[in-house]
């Protein structure tokens, strides 16, 4: 997929902008040795490197626009996963929040502002609370296949990428949006490079394993929140041992799905997604209306019928894109797991 060459300017003035910030805040020597490099069969942005007091650590950098708690979590299993390099996130601004989680993830990172964390004993560098600047090096543009009816689609496409040759008709109901809905995200997902071919010659849907990243960056923001019914507090921590979900036309996501899955995770939080009003299932599970509750309940956004044993819970993209959302350092191994079991045959790139 071509990258417009404006990305690539900006990009570069995001990377000057932040090493020349951090070099005025520290006294130190941050620099570029090259740009745009294969590492591992992946381009990167640039190799950068710090020199202190003859020793020299080099980074990989990636230059990231508008970061999240997800992805700054989608970043850290990626750390998880390759030791080496070491990465570094450069970046216009990063908020004193996303600060610490970066911080207590242990992910390096510097802003266009100075904001900045560094550990290389005996450096230490942590900056945080520098203001963002008017100015705004980049846009985010939207593009509605990640807005929350587009997300309903592309969910049904990345469980199943053979629907993505059925007629609109069977796509809009499998996903449960408006027939109109599907012609649009079909574009959005050709533009984005990440749908091929016409309905005479066949489609296919191509980076998957970026497709899934933008789609667990977008589901917590755009869609998420207008499924939650709400929040509820159990009387027992082990209720849900004894609830048999399917009774109640509902399945297990997050926690306690991984947990069902993993054995890896002990399920603090009880996630249930259903299709019918709740009542009954609360009266039977002597559940109380509590606004930071140990037990969420959202609406289910899809009718296909995944294929894997496990008919009590959700998919497991959206086990995934749950747990990565509590911010949880377990639950975010537990969702790396949850990938390279249940996933990873599935995404493929190709």
């Amino acid at each position: 997929m071509m990258i417009p060459k404006e990305t690539h300017n900006k990009e570069a003035e995001v990377l000057e902008r932040a090493l020349e910030a951090f070099n005025k805040l520290t006294g130190l020597n941050f620099m570029v040795e090259e740009r745009e490099v294969d590492i591992e069969g992946r381009e990167a942005d640039a190799i950068i490197s710090l020199a202190v007091d003859g020793k020299v650590f080099r980074y990989v950098a990636e230059i990231e626009k508008f970061l999240t708690p997800v992805k700054i979590n989608l970043i850290f299993l990626k750390k998880l996963a390759q030791l080496h390099p070491k990465r570094i996130i450069v970046t216009d601004y990063i908020n004193p929040n996303l600060a610490e989680q970066l911080r207590k993830l242990d992910i390096p990172f510097i802003d266009i502002t100075g904001n900045a964390y560094i550990k290389e004993p005996p450096v230490y560098i942590f900056i945080k609370g520098n203001k963002q600047q008017i100015e705004v090096l980049a846009k985010k543009q939207k593009i509605r296949a990640f807005q929350p009816t587009g997300l309903k689609v592309v969910f049904a496409f990345l469980c199943q990428p053979e629907l993505v040759n059925a007629p609109y008709r069977e796509i809009a109901k499998k996903a449960k949006v408006a027939l109109g809905t599907v012609g649009w995200v079909m574009r959005d997902l050709k533009e984005a490079g990440f749908l091929i071919g016409t309905k005479k010659r066949g489609r296919k849907l191509i980076n998957r394993r970026k497709l899934l990243d933008r789609w667990v960056e977008a589901y917590p923001e755009n869609l998420r929140p207008k499924l939650l019914v709400g929040r509820y507090q159990a009387e027992k921590d082990d209720w849900w041992k004894f609830t048999q979900i399917q009774d109640f036309n509902a399945y297990w996501g997050g926690e306690i799905a991984a947990a069902k899955i993993t054995q890896y995770l002990k399920p603090e939080i009880a996630t249930i997604y259903i299709n019918d009003t709740p009542t009954k299932f609360l009266l039977h599970n002597k559940l109380a209306k509590k606004p930071d509750g140990n037990v969420e309940i959202l609406k289910t956004f899809w009718e296909i019928d995944y294929n894997w044993p496990y008919k009590d819970l959700v998919p497991p993209i959206l086990i995934y894109v749950d747990l990565l959302a509590t911010g949880d350092t377990r639950s975010i191994e537990t969702a790396q797991i949850i990938y390279e079991r249940e996933l990873a045959r599935l995404i493929g790139e190709n």
